[in-house]
């Protein structure tokens, strides 16, 4: 899965626990790319989640670029 779907996927999963949270349903437990997050509350679950989308950014960050010039 790349990157960009994993984010997308993290975004979703917030943006789902926070639609329930409006209809009064509580999500403690969630599952994205065979990786368990669970937290007591529904907010612990969501900064877990944003920390797991700094992750998944940070590690695929470019690390170096290279430079050719002909002449």
């Amino acid at each position: 899965m790349d990157v960009t779907t994993k984010i997308q996927l993290i975004d979703e999963a917030i943006n789902h626990i926070l639609l329930n949270l409006k209809n009064g349903l509580e999500i403690k437990e969630y599952e994205i790319d065979g990786i368990s997050i669970k937290k007591r509350s529904p907010l612990e679950l969501i900064e877990e989640l944003n920390k797991l989308k700094r992750i998944v950014i940070s590690k695929n960050r470019v690390k170096s670029v290279q430079y050719v010039f002909k002449g």
